[in-house]
């Protein structure tokens, strides 16, 4: 049986746009942004994403439940 741990995954990118808003609606091709990837042990939970289901879940467990288990 595969187990999946909790990543979290910062990605970077720049974009040229008329204001912020419209930045934020720009999404990158995927060949131009600098990503990192740390186990979310290592890297903590950040505050926004303490009840937030993670990307690619299998269960509806949120963050804090999935770091909670791990110790």
């Amino acid at each position: 049986m595969i187990v999946k741990r909790l990543y979290r995954v910062d990605a970077f990118w720049y974009v040229m746009a008329e204001n912020s808003q419209d930045a934020v609606d720009i999404r990158p091709d995927y060949g131009a942004i600098d990503i990192s990837v740390t186990l979310a042990r290592d890297s903590g939970v950040d505050f926004g994403w303490w009840e937030a289901m993670p990307f690619n879940s299998d269960d509806n467990r949120p963050c804090k439940e999935i770091i909670h288990d791990l110790y």
